[in-house]
């Protein structure tokens, strides 16, 4: 989950300790699962599979990344249109310089830093509430898909339910809160000429719906990424697993926070523990997650560090302001 622009240094803090204690609750729950997991032969069939036809499945998880960047790339240049406008280009390296950011900070709050540094510098403190806006409908959009999920997984009381039933609560408050909270701060903007919140002023219903519609296609690209890496460890998802059991792992992975080294153990962990109400190996399911991890965040961050201390303007530790003056 992207945390809004702006935590305290406290609040920081807790959210690092907290993923720490998660990210170690993680690997153990992980290791746990894959040292009990008697299907080590289907393992074993699965890699000497690997060596004929079934590399074919990391094709698409690799082709679909651009799709994702883009998608991510043109819904950014969209929502700060009416503050700044980018070219396409210039939106591509911003994207990849706050993965690159965001993935050193608790659940990605570095993300925006990284983006801010193909901004104008009269314009950063305006794009900050717009930082807030891309979270909010990104992490609407898992809400949606993954609320039902959880719903349906509930009502058939399968052998997971109660312990699933927890996300489900929290995250329809999330949705109601950020609805909430977002028409409020759209209220105050449009009654203050403050700097920060041009980035709220400019929102309305249609940006609203078009920037949810963007974050709902790349979830979608997240699910066919997936898909297509259990595959590649030789397990195929049915749809009905699929659309039941995805959406409600990115659900969870969203609200549960974590750090840099921890996060590919709490992608995995929900991962293995959502498929693994059907029965499926968590060997693979643990394997398709940490490969999803590596190709969406530790790649695309490596190649934007690039781009991130490419730009002079831009200090993180020094006495110039990220924002600006």
């Amino acid at each position: 989950m992207k945390w809004p622009a702006g935590v305290s240094g406290s609040n920081n803090k807790n959210l690092r300790l907290a993923g720490n204690l998660l990210g170690v609750a993680a690997t153990i729950y992980l290791g746990w699962k894959i040292g009990t997991d008697n299907r080590w032969e289907e393992l074993s069939d699965a890699l000497t599979r690997l060596h004929r036809l079934s590399w074919i499945w990391l094709l698409p998880a690799l082709l679909l990344l651009p799709v994702n960047i883009l998608c991510e790339a043109l819904k950014w240049k969209q929502l700060i249109r009416p503050i700044e406008t980018l070219r396409l280009q210039q939106a591509v390296k911003a994207v990849l310089a706050g993965t690159a950011a965001g993935f050193v900070t608790p659940n990605r709050t570095g993300d925006i830093a990284g983006r801010l540094g193909f901004i104008r510098q009269q314009h950063r403190k305006a794009v900050l509430a717009a930082g807030l806006v891309n979270s909010i409908t990104q992490n609407a959009a898992i809400v949606l898909a993954g609320l039902p999920s959880l719903t349906i997984l509930l009502l058939r009381q399968g052998p997971a339910a109660p312990d699933v039933g927890k996300y489900a609560g929290w995250a329809g408050i999330f949705l109601l809160v950020s609805m909430v909270g977002l028409y409020g701060l759209r209220k105050v903007a449009l009654g203050t000429q403050t700097p920060w919140l041009a980035g709220i002023r400019t929102l309305n219903t249609p940006v609203f719906l078009g920037q949810t519609a963007w974050s709902a296609l790349r979830f979608v690209v997240f699910m066919l990424q997936l898909y297509s890496l259990f595959r590649l460890g030789g397990v195929a998802l049915s749809p009905e697993h699929a659309l039941l059991s995805l959406p409600a792992a990115y659900l969870a992975i969203t609200f549960t926070p974590s750090v840099a080294w921890s996060e590919v153990m709490v992608r995995s962990s929900a991962v293995v523990f959502f498929t693994g109400i059907w029965g499926y190996p968590a060997i693979v399911a643990g394997f398709a997650a940490s490969a999803l991890w590596l190709i969406n965040v530790a790649f695309t961050a490596a190649a934007g560090s690039f781009f991130l201390f490419a730009q002079p303007g831009l200090r993180f530790f020094g006495r110039q302001n990220i924002v600006g003056s």
